[in-house]
């Protein structure tokens, strides 16, 4: 029971990481790197969020 409550509590956290720089980069005012490192998560996966909030091109 407590290795699921632990994978529960890291999946909580992973969502957390990534709403915090989803935010960050609608706000449209800091770098990837200063958003991964606020955001603790890699600069790979900072890029691909900011390559979603793209809007299709035209």
């Amino acid at each position: 029971m407590c290795k699921i409550m632990e994978e529960f509590a890291a999946e909580e956290r992973a969502e957390e990481r990534i709403e915090i720089a989803m935010n960050l980069l609608e706000e449209g005012t800091l770098s990837i790197s200063k958003i991964a490192a606020a955001s603790k998560l890699p600069e790979s996966k900072v890029r691909e969020l900011a390559e979603k909030l793209q809007p299709a091109a035209k």
